[in-house]
């Protein structure tokens, strides 16, 4: 019912500003005069589910050019393909030349993790900087994009690892919640003590938000946590009190998963640390270092927007790496290069048809 009164609005003329998400691409103003889409680049804005398929961006660029009116594509990180036609000359580029609040850009360092020892998923770098910074009277912020405990829970014995029966996924340690979770499909079982099959303990491996939380108070006891991910934000409400306790100061150390990457102004953060920043590096999707380099600097953009200038600390292992955070001020140009593949090349996914295929010969 809201929605039908929205369009109303919108088709009547009443609404003279239309905000959505990507279904507003298609509301009906009937006098329309600009277009502005932002974080142009967020996946959010592909339908992928159903029957109808589409990209919300690219509809508002034609929907534009066919209204004869202009459309601005806002991020700091533009898409790939956004960028390819800046340089072919089929966009104009329009440059913000400075932050808000005319603050510095934040310095960001690497920490090898080759070189530095590491405890809970926190470089002993990572930690001196962070009591650097606290014991100067500011916020951090540690990005860690996975939710949960640990990714997998692992038995040391025979190698079994937790697997999901409902999907090829691999399931998530929650173990606040004493549960085995997919995060793909949302199945969810029990979690077990001993191994299934061989009935030798099990233990979590790997870093999720609820596990360097646990690290982080181990560490820093007596200094306020406020975690921020799905887990925890569930209920209406509770992101308007999260969100209350790190603007107040009371939250002195945030950890969160890509809720915090944009959106939020911290004035008071000073220092932001990355940790597991090379999970999207060797993946089989062609976007995922575009992806995680978006993210970084997204991220970082949280550090140094008062008066204090900004730090971003990023544990990696792979320093070198050409689409790796260490090249996140040339990170376009790399990705760009023609062994990228899209937007130079075309992708189409090929499927057997039902049944299996037949050769004749």
């Amino acid at each position: 019912r809201e929605r039908l009164l929205a369009w109303r609005e919108a088709f009547s003329g009443r609404a003279r500003v239309v905000l959505g998400t990507r279904s507003a691409v298609f509301a009906p103003v009937s006098n329309l005069g600009i277009i502005i889409v932002d974080e142009e680049h967020d996946a959010s804005y592909k339908q992928h589910d159903g029957g109808f398929r589409y990209s919300a961006r690219d509809l508002a660029v034609m929907r534009a050019r066919g209204a004869n009116v202009p459309v601005v594509l806002g991020s700091a990180t533009p898409a790939i393909e956004t960028l390819h036609n800046l340089d072919s000359g089929r966009y104009t580029r329009l440059t913000l030349t400075r932050r808000a609040m005319r603050a510095a850009p934040p310095r960001l360092s690497l920490i090898d993790l080759r070189a530095h020892a590491q405890s809970g998923g926190l470089s002993t770098p990572a930690v001196q900087a962070m009591t650097a910074h606290l014991a100067a009277g500011a916020q951090v912020l540690v990005f860690i994009n996975r939710r949960g405990y640990a990714p997998t829970l692992l038995c040391t014995a025979c190698g079994w690892i937790a697997p999901c029966t409902e999907c090829d996924a691999r399931l998530t340690v929650h173990l606040a919640a004493r549960a085995l979770r997919c995060h793909h499909c949302g199945a969810d079982a029990p979690l077990p003590q001993r191994c299934p099959q061989c009935g030798f303990a099990v233990k979590a491996v790997g870093q999720g938000t609820e596990r360097v939380e646990e690290t982080l108070t181990s560490v820093f006891p007596g200094v306020p946590v406020v975690r921020l991910d799905r887990d925890v934000i569930r209920r209406p409400g509770e992101l308007e009190q999260a969100m209350h306790r790190i603007a107040s100061g009371e939250g002195r150390i945030v950890i969160g998963t890509q809720m915090v990457t944009k959106g939020h102004d911290f004035p008071n953060v000073t220092l932001v640390v990355v940790l597991n920043a090379d999970q999207g590096l060797f993946s089989s999707d062609f976007r995922a270092p575009e992806r995680l380099a978006q993210m970084i600097v997204q991220v970082a953009g949280r550090s140094g927007r008062g008066e204090r200038p900004g730090e971003v600390l990023v544990q990696t292992e792979f320093p070198s790496i050409p689409c790796s955070p260490a090249c996140w001020p040339r990170v376009t140009r790399a990705l760009r290069a023609p062994r990228c593949g899209a937007p130079r090349s075309g992708l189409a996914p090929v499927q057997p048809p039902r049944g299996g295929a037949r050769l004749s010969g």
